[in-house]
């Protein structure tokens, strides 16, 4: 175990190519992780924690000790950093896909937040490129047949 300031880590790991994204409270990220899960996975998750020596996880919850520890614990997520080449290739799709009035809509850190998640090879950029579905039309609305009109 290490005690590390956040700030030291991500710089350490910007080195090594990687970006912080998240730092939360282990209990917080457990909890979330139990709410979620469903019994077979929440069964799975309590029985590696005794297999790793937490005696007391027991359906579905730790002890209040073992949660006391949890707190002192931060989860961190790193996310491998896109090369300059794929960031620049990224910010030439979206901007193409965008069309320069919309991409000039976007504010500058928008704009590298979709690069960065076009880069990464995330989809979500491309929610803003695709028109919105077509409303519906309403089934229920008679539609009427023209009648030929006698000749006269």
């Amino acid at each position: 175990e290490w005690l590390a300031p956040p700030p030291v880590l991500a710089a350490l790991a910007k080195r090594s190519g990687l970006e912080l994204e998240r730092a939360d409270n282990f209990a917080h990220v457990l909890q979330h992780r139990l709410d979620a899960a469903d019994a077979k996975e929440r069964s799975r998750a309590l029985s590696t924690l005794r297999a790793h020596s937490v005696p007391d996880a027991v359906a579905g919850s730790l002890s209040p000790a073992e949660w006391d520890v949890a707190k002192l614990y931060v989860a961190l997520v790193f996310r491998k950093a896109p090369a300059e080449a794929d960031v620049v290739r990224a910010m030439a799709t979206v901007k193409r896909s965008l069309g320069s009035a919309r991409w000039k809509a976007f504010n500058a850190a928008d704009r590298m937040a979709l690069v960065r998640n076009c880069a990464a090879g995330g989809t979500q950029w491309r929610s803003f490129v695709e028109p919105p579905p077509e409303p519906p039309t309403p089934h229920d609305a008679p539609v009427e047949a023209k009648q030929p009109q006698p000749a006269s």
